[in-house]
């Protein structure tokens, strides 16, 4: 009587399938890694606000800057060095369209896009993240 696993090729599938269930197994038992999480947060209290809030428990300098897209000009700078920095931007006066907030927090960058909608439409602001960009030191770790 022949079995699924009597061929010798079916011998090799049933290692390759052991060999398998092993590294999984291995896998899960291995303690679970913490992940930290992103000192940058970003909140829409209102259709026409956008809160930031940054912890910086080191006091690394940082800086906060808004850019509209559009023109390339910068509407908002200011640098900190403070344990947790705190703002909210108004985007009501502004015209509708794409503006960046880019976040600097010792050598980590955070990019998002702010999308406003011009005054006649109902939504306001949605923000996007486009890019959170680490040291190589970081990301190695995190890789780990």
């Amino acid at each position: 009587m022949k079995t699924l696993f009597s061929s010798p090729s079916s011998a090799r599938v049933r290692s390759a399938c052991l060999a398998l269930f092993t590294l999984v197994t291995l896998g899960l038992t291995q303690p679970a890694q913490a992940q930290q999480a992103a000192p940058v947060t970003l909140e829409t209290p209102t259709p026409e606000t956008l809160r930031v809030r940054v912890q910086n428990p080191a006091q690394q300098a940082g800086s906060v800057q808004i850019v509209s897209l559009r023109t390339g000009q910068s509407l908002f700078r200011e640098t900190y060095t403070a344990p947790v920095y705190a703002n909210r931007f108004d985007f009501r006066n502004l015209a509708g369209g794409h503006y960046s907030v880019v976040l600097r927090l010792g050598r980590d960058q955070y990019r998002y896009t702010v999308h406003m909608q011009p005054a006649s439409a109902t939504s306001g602001v949605v923000v996007r993240t486009v890019k959170a960009r680490l040291p190589k030191t970081v990301i190695a770790l995190a890789a780990e």
